[in-house]
């Protein structure tokens, strides 16, 4: 498959994609505000926040990993891929640590923090059970995903994502129709998570030719922190107004607010899916030296 090619199956499940998430982004929180209520709603959305500041401590190495790739692709050359897919697995092996820490430090620090009528064993649960799709979706597979991003093939990515969306509405409605817990409700959706890096890693493992073996004698990513300004820039701009209204407010306001905000997220990523894939065939475009 050509690059033209490639560019126009990104762009359309691309949208595709984006679409399956705006409506799966309306679906559930109405399943949890119709079974469980606005404060636990509220409650949901204020640890999701909380929780995706930890990719703040990805510090924009997933951008440099991906940039890194574009030549060795171009050049077919298997040894440079490796090398920079164990570099970059060690890296987030890593991120992994100080994620563990970080959820045991919300686990503590939560309850004390947020006002909510539900007590601290009820939140802490949550927050485990919230915790693992966010482990997840940051940190497992993470080097094959910016593998595929890089080569073109981010249409992978997207059909197992739209796949997961799609379960998790149908079995989180399943899961809040009988009775299940919120825990429960969350918990299923993480384990329907996994599926997507599993399939994933079976996807790499059938179609490049990644030596784990090798020995890295120097560092194959090149400027390694040069995205850590523009990750907090963007973490902080993401997250600070759900963080504010926790602190400031009641977690029904969250609830209220995330509702709304959901119009104007859903605009803003279906303009981002119009141009998905175009990084990658820039970045091939640049390795191979086509500057016109």
């Amino acid at each position: 498959m050509n690059r033209t090619k490639k560019l126009k199956l990104n762009t359309v499940v691309g949208v595709v994609s984006q679409i399956v998430t705006f409506v799966c982004g309306f679906i559930v929180p109405r399943i949890i505000l119709k079974y469980y209520g606005s404060e636990i709603n509220g409650l949901v959305s204020s640890i999701i926040h909380f929780l995706s500041f930890i990719s703040l401590a990805e510090c924009g190495i997933g951008v440099v990993v991906q940039s890194s790739l574009y030549k060795p692709l171009a050049d077919k050359d298997n040894s440079a891929i490796s090398r920079i897919i164990i570099s970059s697995d060690r890296f987030f092996r890593k991120i992994g640590i100080l994620l563990s820490v970080y959820i045991v430090f919300l686990l503590f620090a939560y309850p004390l923090l947020v006002k909510t009528s539900f007590d601290a064993v009820f939140v802490c649960t949550l927050i485990l059970a919230i915790s693992i799709s966010t482990f997840i979706q940051h940190y497992v597979c993470m080097s094959y995903r910016l593998l595929v991003s890089a080569d073109q093939a981010v249409y992978v990515q997207l059909l197992l994502q739209i796949l997961t969306q799609i379960l998790t509405a149908i079995i989180g409605y399943i899961v809040a129709k009988f009775g299940g817990s919120i825990q429960i409700f969350k918990l299923s959706s993480s384990l329907i998570l996994i599926l997507q890096p599993l399939l994933l890693c079976i996807y790499v493992k059938n179609h490049y030719s990644i030596d784990k073996s090798l020995d890295l004698t120097d560092e194959p990513i090149k400027q390694k922190w040069n995205g850590l300004a523009q990750h907090i820039a963007y973490v902080v701009l993401n997250n600070t107004d759900t963080v504010v209204l926790t602190m400031m407010s009641t977690l029904s306001n969250v609830s209220i607010y995330n509702i709304y905000f959901l119009v104007v997220n859903g605009i803003k990523t279906m303009v981002t899916s119009v141009v998905t894939g175009m990084q990658s065939l820039l970045g091939n475009m640049y390795a191979n030296g086509e500057r016109d």
